[in-house]
């Protein structure tokens, strides 16, 4: 909480705050998407940094594997 007050301090001087409380974080699942899918409409979000694409929930399991036959 001490580093978030004083560059708070350092940003806004004429309106001095007190944090009370931690800021609550947000949930960002499907961003990576929404960033893919601004690539590949043609912007180049290159200061976001790199955020997994997610294939979907995490709880989904995978599809069987196909069994395949080794000929000798």
């Amino acid at each position: 909480m001490e580093p978030m007050q004083s560059i708070l301090d350092e940003l806004g001087p004429l309106m001095p705050r007190h944090l009370s409380e931690a800021p609550t974080m947000v949930n960002l699942d499907g961003f990576g998407q929404f960033l893919q899918n601004l690539k590949n409409q043609g912007m180049h979000p290159y200061l976001m940094g790199d955020f997994p694409v997610e294939e979907g929930p995490v709880n989904m399991s995978k599809p069987p594997r196909k069994p395949y036959l080794v000929r000798k």
